[in-house]
């Protein structure tokens, strides 16, 4: 009898585990997905961003530029992005330079996308740190993601 108990503990916690290990990876597939939908968008304030730097001789925007469209990595991509997006800020507040309206245009639609995407991140990074799961999402590498910031 004893070893029959086990034997149905041991079952419910591995059914238990198994749907927190899904749950994980349905996360971080729906961040893949919304990181897919936001990366045309990135890739087109870059190339915009490019033109702009240029103009005005600024090499720190074209070098990130540069490095975020090289990037294939969701979360060191998002890093740079953010970088971005704190160059783009201090340089409309230093130069007091009006943005093209067409980068104005992808900004805007970037803070759409880019609050459905930290969304898609917060579950996948709330999944991830859950329990025991913990444990195997390391193993996995399924670490907690980045959060993509557009001022």
């Amino acid at each position: 009898m004893t070893v029959l108990i086990i034997s149905i503990a041991v079952v419910f916690i591995g059914l238990w585990y198994s749907g927190l290990y899904y749950n994980c990876s349905y996360f971080k597939k729906e961040r893949i997905k919304m990181f897919i939908q936001l990366k045309e968008l990135l890739n087109r304030r870059c190339e915009l961003l490019s033109i702009l730097a240029d103009g005005v001789e600024r090499s720190d925007i074209k070098e990130l530029c540069d490095s975020a469209l090289s990037e294939a990595d969701i979360d060191k991509r998002v890093q740079i992005e953010n970088e971005i997006s704190k160059v783009i800020k201090e340089f409309n507040s230093d130069n007091n330079i009006v943005m093209d309206e067409t980068l104005c245009r992808v900004e805007g639609e970037l803070k759409d996308v880019a609050k459905e995407f930290n969304l898609a991140t917060e579950n996948y990074n709330k999944s991830v740190s859950r329990g025991m799961i913990r444990v195997t999402a390391k193993i996995a590498e399924l670490l907690p993601g980045e959060t993509l910031y557009i001022f």
